[in-house]
């Protein structure tokens, strides 16, 4: 799949109801409070799409626990920081 689309997953609820699951892993434990990276193609996706769902595998290397989180972009559940940029120069003369 192309990350273009905004999420990894394309699953289905058992009405048929398409669930589109975006995977963010870990190797820290289980916590109550986590961070992790969202692009804005996955933000954007996940404000717009009306079942996005974020999966938290938490310890992948050694006893792997997945956390199912309905859309927590829609809720109070989640703090947006923006932390990037992209910087396109524009140069005047090329030597």
């Amino acid at each position: 799949m192309s990350d273009a689309i905004g999420y990894d997953i394309l699953s289905f609820e058992k009405d048929g109801t398409p669930r589109q699951i975006e995977v963010k892993s870990t190797t820290a434990k289980i916590s109550e409070k986590f961070d992790f990276i969202l692009s804005e193609n996955e933000r954007l996706h996940a404000l717009n799409l009306p079942n996005y769902w974020i999966y938290r595998v938490f310890d992948v290397k050694n006893k792997p626990v997945i956390y199912k989180i309905k859309n927590p972009l829609k809720s109070e559940l989640a703090h947006l920081k923006p932390i990037k940029y992209q910087a396109t120069i524009k140069v005047r003369d090329i030597r």
